[in-house]
């Protein structure tokens, strides 16, 4: 799903859609339209990669990526929203995010990147086995403390609620 903001993203989505239709797709080639919170369910849960390439700074929220990873999921993101945050170097993949305001040669050398990420993981989990369960296993121990309901409410009370009603009683 694009950002709603994200024009170039929704055009990108229909010509996909499309593809999916076509001969070439030769019916190797599934778009699931209306993401929503039951398709997440199912998704999160049968993923061995979650992938997420937004262009930065548009990440919406990400719980998508969260979830996957508490499902055994291992994230494969640019460096964006939580995943900027938790990404430890173990726990998933990072896609390279250029600074490049040439919007043309921004997505060129961000793509690259994804596909030698790609290439990356595809190798581990083809010919590493261990090494790529040792990740899920890092990833649980590293995310799925942190991408809980109950940390979200604690950090929500004690960075935001418990300062606001402080200076509301100074």
């Amino acid at each position: 799903k694009a950002h709603p903001q994200d024009d170039m993203g929704k055009a990108l989505i229909a010509e996909v859609v499309g593809f999916s239709w076509s001969s070439a797709a030769n019916e190797r080639f599934t778009f699931l339209p209306g993401y929503d919170m039951e398709l997440a369910g199912l998704l999160v849960a049968g993923s061995d990669i979650w992938l997420n390439n937004p262009i930065r700074p548009r990440e919406a929220s990400g719980t998508s990526g969260e979830k996957a990873a508490l499902n055994g999921g291992l994230n494969c993101s640019i460096l964006d929203g939580w995943w900027a945050e938790m990404y430890d170097g173990a726990n998933g993949w990072a896609i390279s995010s250029s600074d490049e305001d040439d919007q043309e040669l921004r997505d060129d050398a961000e793509a690259t990147s994804l596909f030698d990420t790609l290439g990356s993981i595809l190798e581990m989990y083809h010919g590493d086995r261990l090494s790529f369960h040792g990740r899920i296993r890092h990833a649980w121990r590293t995310l799925g403390p942190r991408v809980t309901a109950a940390r979200m409410v604690r950090d929500y009370t004690t960075e935001v609620y418990d300062p606001s009603l402080a200076r509301t009683r100074s």
